[in-house]
């Protein structure tokens, strides 16, 4: 039995480990919001926040935010999920869909709703 244990706790440990170093986990609950991925240190990114991705290097989450007068927009804040919000989109017609950073920080991509017709945008930061 022992050697059951030790080989779980072996396969188990760098696992956990890897958890430790994970960004903050974004999810959404009356507003977008993070948590550590040890279930501590709940806290808000935006309370008008429908969908949110970490950049590759994790020092900024691009979020889909609504003004919440009906203005949808893109906008990066930092790593704390509040400072620096810079608005990057100017549109006003995206939608809480998923973005997707591309690999090296440069550039979203995001779905667009245009004359009720989405259509794939890739955004320059």
């Amino acid at each position: 039995m022992r050697s059951f244990v030790t080989v779980l706790l072996a396969a188990l440990l760098p696992t956990f480990a890897a958890a430790q170093s994970a960004p903050p986990i974004l999810f959404y609950d009356n507003g977008m919001m993070m948590v550590n991925v040890d279930g501590t240190d709940v806290r808000p990114v935006s309370s008008f926040a429908g969908t949110a991705a970490w950049a590759p290097d994790q020092s900024r989450i691009a979020v889909i935010r609504s003004d919440g007068g009906g203005s949808i927009n893109i906008w990066l804040v930092d790593a704390d999920g509040v400072s620096n919000p810079t608005q990057v989109t100017f549109t006003n017609d995206f939608v809480s869909f998923r973005l997707t950073w591309s690999p090296d920080g440069t550039r979203l991509a995001a779905v667009r709703n245009i004359s009720n017709s989405y259509h794939l945008e890739l955004i320059d930061l």
